[in-house]
């Protein structure tokens, strides 16, 4: 449900707070230099489209794992499993870029989702696995909902305060927390 969230809405209506997701995936990312994003929920397959590209080359993939704990960069590569899975959610960047997502509400959540990933025969290689914190996320998207920093307006600010909303429903397992918690912790959050 929270990645259904964030992906159908905050990462396509708001291309600040993608920018912040992607930053904080791999800081070297810039949307503005990647295809148009298509985006997939809940799916057992990352390329929906028969997963042959236009080049016939493989597509360059990150698999992240989103979870309430800190954000750690020593996650094992990727292999190829033979798992059932269902996908969390699948950002893809026409044939440049793919990002899967595992997202987990509770801290210690382990990465082996994130890790292990049946390919299906699709033509894509996974660079490396990510964890972030959904910490973290919420404290980037915060600040550029912030009106005091009058980074984004109108509709496009109030999806991103609807979405730090839903959070308070989970802040009883830790994954989500107040603005006031952000800020104690020592995230740059101004307010939502």
């Amino acid at each position: 449900m929270r990645t259904n969230l964030l992906e159908r809405y905050i990462l396509r209506c708001s291309p600040m707070a993608h920018q912040a997701w992607l930053s904080l995936i791999d800081k070297t990312l810039l949307l503005r230099s990647l295809p148009f994003a298509a985006f997939d929920t809940q799916t057992s397959t990352i390329l929906q489209d028969g997963g042959q590209t236009a080049n016939n080359e493989p597509i360059s993939g990150i698999s992240v794992i989103c979870s309430a704990s800190s954000a750690t960069s020593n996650l094992s590569g990727v292999v190829s499993s033979k798992r059932g899975q269902v996908l969390d959610g699948v950002v893809r960047y026409g044939d440049d870029r793919v990002i899967v997502l595992e997202s987990k509400l509770t801290e210690g959540a382990s990465e082996y989702q994130a890790v292990n990933i049946n390919l299906n025969g699709q033509p894509v290689k996974f660079e490396r696995a990510v964890h972030i914190s959904w910490r973290d996320v919420l404290a980037a998207f915060s600040d550029i909902a912030d009106e005091r920093r009058a980074l984004v307006g109108g509709a496009e600010r109030l999806i991103i305060k609807d979405f730090l909303r839903v959070r308070s429903g989970a802040s009883h397992n830790g994954a989500y927390a107040t603005s006031h918690d952000l800020r104690e912790q020592g995230h740059p959050a101004r307010g939502s």
